[in-house]
C-alpha cells in the first residue's frame, strides 16, 4: 500500500514538471494533480481502513485466546480440586486401614501376653 501511495506522488511531481514546462496545459496540470491528489487520499484512506480492520481482527483473536486460557485455567484448577479430594479420601482410608491393622496386632500382643 505505501509503494502505490509513493508511487502516486511520484507521479503527480512528473506530471506536475512536464506540463508545467507548456503554458497552455496549466489548467490541464492543475485537473492531473487534483486528480493525483484525490487518488493518493483515497490510497491513504483504505490503507486506513485496512490497518484498523487488522487491529480489530487483533483484538478479536487475543479475546478468544484469553478466554480459552480463563476456561483452560479453570479447567485444570476443577480437575487439581477433583484430585486432591480423592488423593484425601485414599490417605484417610489407609489412615483408618493402618488405625485398624495396629489395633488388631495391639489386641493380638494382649491376648498372647495374657
Amino acid at each position: 500500500m505505501t509503494k502505490s501511495i509513493f508511487s502516486f506522488a511520484v507521479i503527480a511531481i512528473l506530471s506536475f514538471n512536464f506540463f508545467a514546462c507548456r503554458p497552455e496545459t496549466k489548467k490541464e496540470t492543475n485537473e492531473a494533480i487534483e486528480a493525483a491528489t484525490q487518488e493518493i487520499e483515497e490510497a491513504a484512506e483504505d490503507a486506513v481502513k485496512e490497518i484498523e480492520e487488522a487491529i480489530n481482527e487483533i483484538e478479536d483473536a487475543t479475546e478468544e485466546v484469553i478466554e480459552d486460557v480463563e476456561d483452560a485455567t479453570e479447567d485444570a484448577s476443577r480437575e487439581l480440586e477433583k484430585a486432591s479430594r480423592d488423593i484425601k479420601k485414599e490417605a484417610s482410608k489407609i489412615v483408618k486401614e493402618i488405625k485398624d491393622e495396629t489395633s488388631k496386632v495391639k489386641e493380638e500382643i494382649e491376648r498372647e501376653i495374657n
